[in-house]
């Protein structure tokens, strides 16, 4: 019986034809790759929502302590470069009402008299009075007026109660740190008899006034975020490599993961004992809570996760840790949102895809949970 063996030659022409196919696979698989990204219009990049006027300066406003409010009596209207979620307007907008003090919402507990001059709205006995402070997370930015969780807090305890009036003065204003919040404490808040007193702290809330003196001139000028909320105008480099649709998507992909690492360094940056802003804000967020206690008024700290990685490698346990470490043996009650907003996808609870503020998903999450404990608690019979 005889075996027929390979020629030496057949081998080698074998393999070509295999790399060939394989190259070929590959090469159909990108184009086909190609194709579907180019008709699907994807990776999409987004434009930055426009950038109204939206702080106000003053003499009434002591610049070295709270800086800024917003701006009074006004409709600040922020519009995106489109609308993924169907929640903006037909203009792709959203509203922001302001007051004539410059905080958001109506009514609230301080107004201005006929000549101008700021006055405590009397507090009528069936009202109970909730004071929420914060940032941009507190203000709502992206948010419409009712959706931000300072208001469905207020609705909600509402509906439990048609004995009380449930007030919600929203002190939020952008780009606020804890000191800033102290302050606006100190000056309005405590001033209205507040039957609670809640405090939205991000961890960005370590950081200095985004605002400070130019040297030059003494007027405000803003200094550049080390995060911003979004990637809002990244763009890929205007060269013949990025006219492919994988290629375009590759540097999105990468800027992406880039962004995500910065926000996590940043903010354990911040949390160093060496960080003299932590030293700071770290104090006014316990005379916060000191303020609440001499007056035995309910407070509650409330602290918002970094809106990426919503699961068990969410990456800044340890400062969530520290910063509940830091409210243990006070009166104040903590309220850590990551276990409630877990299992998420955190895109899916943006604003915008430049805009990484809570959209109102995340605030009806917190108004109800907020508006549940305080009815526990008792601030709400």
């Amino acid at each position: 019986m005889t075996t027929e063996q390979s020629s030496p030659a057949s081998s080698p022409s074998q393999l070509r034809k295999r790399v060939l196919l394989i190259l070929g696979g590959l090469l159909v698989g990108l184009l086909l790759a190609e194709m579907i990204l180019k008709i699907s219009g994807q990776p999409r990049f987004y434009q930055p929502h426009t950038a109204p006027g939206q702080f106000m300066f003053g003499p009434q406003i002591d610049f070295d302590t709270i800086g800024y409010v917003n701006r009074p009596s006004t409709n600040i209207i922020f519009e995106y470069d489109s609308n993924p979620r169907s929640y903006f307007g037909s203009q792709n907008e959203v509203g922001h009402l302001t007051n004539a003090i410059g905080f958001r919402g109506r009514p609230f507990p301080f107004d201005l008299d006929a000549i101008g001059n700021e006055i405590v709205v009397p507090k009528r006995p069936q009202a109970i009075r909730l004071a929420f402070l914060g940032d941009s997370f507190t203000f709502g930015e992206g948010v419409r007026d009712e959706d931000t969780y300072a208001q469905v807090t207020a609705t909600t305890l509402q509906e439990t109660s048609n004995d009380l009036i449930i007030e919600s003065a929203n002190y939020g204003v952008g780009g606020y740190n804890t000191i800033q919040s102290l302050h606006v404490m100190e000056r309005w808040a405590l001033r209205s008899e507040p039957d609670a007193v809640i405090l939205g702290f991000v961890l960005n809330d370590a950081e200095p006034p985004i605002f400070a003196r130019d040297p030059t001139t003494g007027q405000p000028a803003r200094r550049r975020l080390a995060v911003e909320q979004g990637q809002a105008g990244s763009q890929p480099p205007d060269s013949l490599l990025y006219w492919s649709s994988l290629a375009r998507l590759a540097w999105k992909l990468r800027e992406e993961r880039n962004q995500t690492q910065s926000t996590v360094d940043h903010y354990r940056s911040l949390y160093r004992d060496t960080n003299p802003d932590w030293v700071t804000n770290h104090a006014a967020l316990l005379r916060i809570v000191s303020h609440c206690e001499e007056r035995s008024i309910p407070c509650y700290v409330m602290l918002f996760p970094v809106l990426y990685e919503l699961n068990n490698n969410y990456p800044l346990k340890d400062i969530h840790a520290l910063i509940r470490k830091t409210i243990e043996g006070t009166q104040a009650t903590f309220i850590d949102l990551l276990p409630h907003l877990s299992g998420r996808k955190a895109a899916d609870l943006w604003v915008h895809p430049t805009d990484h503020h809570p959209n109102e998903q995340v605030h009806a999450i917190i108004g109800k949970l907020l508006a549940e404990r305080m009815v526990q608690d008792g601030v709400v019979k």
